[in-house]
């Protein structure tokens, strides 16, 4: 049923998508950007949908209770717990790269800007779940100004970390336009 409805809302407003990396995953960090609005998340989900890709989100678990959880979980949520056995606190990351080795396959999709404001440094905990869960890092994008989804190129996590944020800002500087493009920038710190 989503797939139908997600096919007739991108048919009547003009959107159409494309995978420029041909096939990926079972497990991988799909990066999502520019993230200027909360639509990004309704367009995300029905390109993923379209091109077949079972894109998943990680929210804290303390989120997922009756009723949210019946809304939340057929989305793609998945919960992320950050307790330890010894009662010390997960960080993040940690907890992400964990929701790799409790599944088979995982697409999680992660938008590093971390906000719908402008914002001059990305958030970089992707990176860091990417290589402790020894994942790719798949980069996407909406361009709002084309109308279209874009599934656009594979990065594998290296020692470099600098290098590799050039690399992925070099990516954005080219590719996608937010629907508010003035709340869009690049991590200055790798430009």
């Amino acid at each position: 049923m989503l797939k139908e409805v997600s096919k007739l809302i991108f048919k009547v407003n003009g959107w159409t998508y494309e995978n420029q990396v041909g096939q990926f995953g079972p497990k991988c960090i799909l990066v999502a950007a520019p993230h200027t609005s909360n639509w990004d998340y309704n367009h995300g989900l029905v390109f993923f949908e379209q091109m077949g890709i079972p894109a998943k989100i990680a929210m804290k678990k303390e989120l997922f209770v009756f009723p949210i959880k019946q809304f939340i979980e057929p989305l793609g949520a998945l919960a992320i717990d950050r307790s330890h056995k010894d009662g010390m606190k997960k960080s993040s990351v940690e907890a992400m790269a964990d929701l790799f080795k409790e599944h088979d396959e995982l697409i999680l999709v992660i938008t590093p800007e971390g906000t719908r404001s402008k914002t001059d440094q990305w958030k970089t905990g992707f990176y860091h779940v990417a290589r402790l869960a020894n994942v790719p890092i798949v980069l996407s994008y909406l361009d709002y100004k084309e109308k279209k989804g874009v599934v656009g190129k594979i990065l594998h996590a290296s020692e470099d970390m600098e290098q590799d944020m050039r690399t992925i800002m070099a990516f954005y500087k080219e590719h996608g336009v937010g629907k508010y493009p003035e709340n869009f920038a690049l991590d200055k710190r790798y430009i």
